[in-house]
């Protein structure tokens, strides 16, 4: 990763040492977040909470806090709903995309919750107001901005393909061949050219071995779960279910 989530660490880390007050971090994906975590472990002189707004939220921010101090952390995160007019199919990358073209760094906003059309947008305190003040489109269709209760995210229903099947083995070919339904020379191709993620990091290796609960991303193609595996057929194949979300 370009930033060294040890440098984060130890600078965040001194200055909650110095200061004797909270600091927060903008938000991370999951793999970060967990490296982050980890890495907060080792220092005896601070601990932590993460939030992102919502009790399953994906990217989250950190609280660091002295250890000796009992603090009830109010996170600097808010939330936004965009309304398109009408029933406009606009997707999560339609509106990242309108608010990074104002500028806005990608640390700086959590998850993006789609719901009947409208996006409600987790984000730091500090660009609230600039997003609705200055957010008027996104893409070619006019919006409505205007600040949410961060208590009263509607979370999208979970839709999702059940796939039972059997593979050869739990490598990464495999598995995802049977979850997007490509062939696995294909998705080999794929894999190689850093296209495909697990747990939201990057494996370019058709024979990484996959465990249970985990995440498939297959870029412009979505995400698949390996939710669980169920054993082994007469003829060795291992039988799996796969979640697709859809």
């Amino acid at each position: 990763m370009e930033i060294s989530y040890k440098k984060i660490v130890d600078d965040y880390v001194k200055w909650v040492e110095k200061h004797q007050k909270p600091k927060f971090t903008n938000f991370f994906e999951p793999t970060y977040l967990e490296l982050i975590e980890d890495e907060l472990k080792k220092y005896d002189t601070v601990t932590y909470k993460e939030n992102g707004g919502y009790e399953k939220a994906e990217r989250k921010i950190i609280g660091i806090f002295p250890t000796d101090l009992d603090y009830n952390l109010n996170f600097p995160i808010s939330a936004i709903s965009v309304t398109p007019p009408g029933d406009q199919n606009l997707t999560h990358r339609d509106y990242l995309g309108a608010i990074l073209g104002l500028g806005l760094a990608r640390n700086k906003i959590g998850d993006i919750l789609i719901v009947d059309s409208k996006a409600q947008i987790i984000v730091m305190d500090d660009i609230k107001d600039y997003i609705i003040n200055n957010l008027a489109r996104v893409g070619n269709i006019s919006v409505i901005v205007n600040q949410l209760d961060i208590n009263e995210i509607i979370l999208p229903e979970e839709k999702c393909k059940e796939i039972f099947t059997t593979v050869s083995s739990l490598r990464l070919d495999s598995v995802a061949s049977s979850a997007f339904n490509i062939s696995r020379s294909k998705i080999a191709e794929i894999i190689k050219i850093g296209r495909v993620e697990v747990n939201w990091k990057t494996v370019d290796n058709v024979s990484y071995n996959l465990k249970e609960g985990d995440i498939i991303s297959v870029r412009g193609r979505g995400r698949a779960k390996l939710y669980s595996i169920e054993g082994k057929t007469a003829k060795n194949r291992v039988k799996i279910h796969i979640k697709r979300f859809l």
